[in-house]
């Protein structure tokens, strides 16, 4: 029987500011999709027992943090250590968003703040996915307790093939260019660009890019299971 998947789509009929996304589908974590005019500033104020990832989905923004600047304009991660405030400021119009995960351990906060554009990210490969993929993986284990962050980027024709995370839940992002199929258990789903979805905590899923489509998109785990009573 198919699944009813919970997903969030953004686009121009989203009003400008902060929209929480995909509320309450996984334990213990916020998402947030920040709308940004030009020259509009938001404040990330300092906290103790939660740490915000942003990652600039499009536009030209700077993020700052004790009086030093790190400025994108293209996609672009940045987290900074939870006891410091954020600044970010949109040159033009950008989309940002922010994963609010919980401190699960303790940090090394020498790695922090740990930015870097998204190209420059580490690639890496998968048994799952074919070598014409092109894998990325922004956040390890290793750095937040609890959360990891990649990406997967290809083609037509292809498949990531079908596996399954059973302590993990994990969230997609499609970016714009995207247009493939979700493979989950036994059935196949249609999905969109710029839109978030829930993957089903230890589901079989994977992708297949059909034609000359292709598929673009970024997954976020949270090991809810692992660390955190469900």
């Amino acid at each position: 029987m198919s699944l009813k998947l919970s997903k969030y789509t953004i686009g121009e009929s989203l009003p400008y500011g902060v929209s929480e996304v995909l509320q309450g589908e996984v334990k213990g974590t916020s998402l947030y999709f920040h709308k940004m005019k030009q020259n509009e500033k938001y404040v990330l104020t300092p906290f103790s027992n939660s740490i915000s990832i942003f990652f600039l989905i499009k536009g030209n923004v700077t993020f700052i943090s004790e009086n030093k600047e790190y400025r994108y304009d293209e996609k672009a991660i940045f987290v900074n250590s939870p006891d410091k405030q954020v600044e970010i400021i949109s040159q033009d119009y950008s989309e940002v968003l922010e994963i609010k995960w919980p401190l699960l351990n303790q940090l090394d906060l020498d790695k922090f703040p740990f930015t870097q554009k998204y190209v420059n990210a580490t690639q890496y490969r998968d048994a799952c996915k074919s070598d014409k993929s092109i894998s990325r993986m922004l956040i390890d284990w290793s750095m937040i307790p609890g959360f990891a962050m990649g990406s997967v980027e290809t083609e037509g024709y292809d498949i990531v093939c079908k596996h399954s995370h059973p302590s993990k839940d994990q969230i997609f992002f499609s970016f714009e260019e995207s247009n493939f199929l979700l493979l989950i258990n036994d059935s196949e789903y249609s999905y969109e660009a710029n839109c978030f979805v829930h993957i089903p905590l230890a589901s079989d899923h994977g992708i297949k890019v059909e034609n000359s489509n292709k598929a673009h998109y970024l997954w976020m785990d949270f090991d809810v299971l692992g660390e955190i009573e469900r």
